[in-house]
């Protein structure tokens, strides 16, 4: 039978309309969100083949919406498990999008061949629950590890290949198998029911425990590490049952990473014990105090220009970019509400939690006595400080109670942290990009 000729467009896409009954029958494909969709393989004699689809060609675009209103994905960063969701609910009248990238395919089927890569996938995560390793090839995961995703249907199944990520060189380190989105999130609910009936978060003791979860939420009920669908898909289009019908909890979050060549900016909490540990460290040549001022101080255009306003605060960004053009860390004043703000002006902070005890802040009472606080507003303001830095999209670092007995232990622990900090790379989440 002869091959119809498909509609060719000046930008090389060609958009091709058929009846496609079981597509994924007809057709299969490989690839991932780094390298693009490619058709890999089509039934010889099938509609696909009579419509001239052919290994090779990339899809762009699936457009399911005569059938079904709302239903179009745009496939060029689409990820492998999400491509085939995706042509797997196309049973009908449809239209592909594909451009032909003969060079990517070959050299993704090169690098598939020598085994340097498993699939066409590659970004990287934050994991907000700690994953046990349970079977042999899976990765043992922490909360607020850094993974890199390689294959989201490894070895043909519903789970993920991944690396823990060196944090100073971003290399792959120790490899293995973890739940796919919809699998982590069942399990990241089983963990916080299990913490709320056995009450393991105690008000007293909730700095000493190791992090098994970290409750992030979105509002969008679309799995938002999946960005391809049309925000119009009505719920009553989804299937009862598939990663993409997710409550709002999040196990894993996109992030990006970011290599700051000048001293990162300081912020340390809780508030009380930065004031504490300021002066001595900002004595050196390492620290200087960034000043910082309520945004109702601010009457002059002069002043108000080189600020950024925050709630009741100011970032002095100008103050800021000066004391890094002079390679100190700018020693921050700023409430955690403000790390967005910083984030948002390409200012990454190094963020530090110091957890304490009430063996640690009696050994401090003197201290505090001198800002007016006692132990119990310290030991209050620590664990509401926690509790926020949930809500921040950048890793911090903890100085554990047992790793300072006195202030100048802690001044040293601080600087050390600080340097070590440094060296890393910084990791921001990503905001899922909107569907178009």
């Amino acid at each position: 039978m002869r091959r119809r000729l498909a509609q060719r467009f000046p930008s090389r896409i060609t958009t091709i309309a058929f009846q496609a009954d079981n597509l994924l029958k007809q057709i299969s494909i490989t690839g991932g969100n780094q390298t693009g969709i490619f058709i890999h393989r089509v039934t010889p004699g099938s509609i696909p083949d009579e419509m001239s689809l052919s290994p090779g060609q990339q899809i762009v675009l699936v457009d399911y919406g005569v059938m079904e209103p709302g239903f179009k994905a745009v496939l060029e960063d689409a990820t492998l498990e999400e491509a085939l969701w995706v042509l797997e609910k196309v049973n009908g009248f449809c239209c592909l999008s594909v451009k032909h990238n003969m060079e990517g395919y070959k050299k993704l089927l090169t690098d598939l061949n020598s085994k340097l890569v498993t699939s066409g996938d590659s970004f990287y995560i934050r994991s907000n629950l700690c994953l046990e390793k349970q079977n042999p090839g899976e990765l043992s995961v922490g909360c607020h590890n850094i993974l890199h995703v390689t294959d989201t249907v490894y070895q043909g199944q519903t789970q993920w290949s991944a690396c823990q990520v060196n944090p100073y060189t971003m290399k792959d380190m120790d490899a293995g198998t973890i739940p796919n989105y919809f699998q982590a999130q069942q399990q990241l609910i089983t963990h916080i029911q299990e913490l709320a009936q056995k009450n393991m978060v105690s008000r007293k003791n909730s700095s000493f425990q190791h992090k098994l979860v970290r409750i992030v939420s979105t509002s969008n009920r679309i799995n938002p590490l999946w960005s391809t669908m049309q925000n119009s898909l009505s719920d009553s289009n989804k299937p009862k049952v598939n990663p993409r019908n997710c409550v709002s909890l999040m196990p894993y979050t996109f992030v990006r990473h970011y290599r700051p060549a000048q001293p990162r900016p300081v912020l340390v909490v809780p508030a009380l014990l930065r004031k504490i540990v300021a002066d001595k460290l900002c004595l050196s040549r390492e620290f200087e105090k960034c000043p910082s001022a309520p945004a109702d101080t601010q009457n002059t255009e002069s002043f108000q220009e080189n600020k950024e306003l925050n709630g009741s605060s100011c970032i002095p960004r100008w103050d800021l970019e000066q004391l890094m053009q002079k390679d100190v860390h700018a020693w921050l004043d700023l409430g955690l509400e403000s790390v967005q703000e910083l984030l948002a002006m390409d200012m990454y902070p190094i963020i530090i939690l110091i957890t304490i005890s009430e063996k640690n802040a009696k050994k401090i009472k003197k201290a505090l006595q001198r800002l007016g606080a006692t132990e119990d507003q310290l030991l209050e303001s620590a664990r509401k400080d926690e509790a926020q830095l949930e809500t921040v999209s950048c890793l911090y670092r903890t100085i554990a109670p047992d790793a300072w007995g006195d202030l100048d232990a802690l001044n040293s622990c601080v600087r050390v942290a600080v340097t070590d900090e440094q060296k890393k790379i910084v990791w921001v989440e990503q905001v899922p990009r909107r569907p178009l």
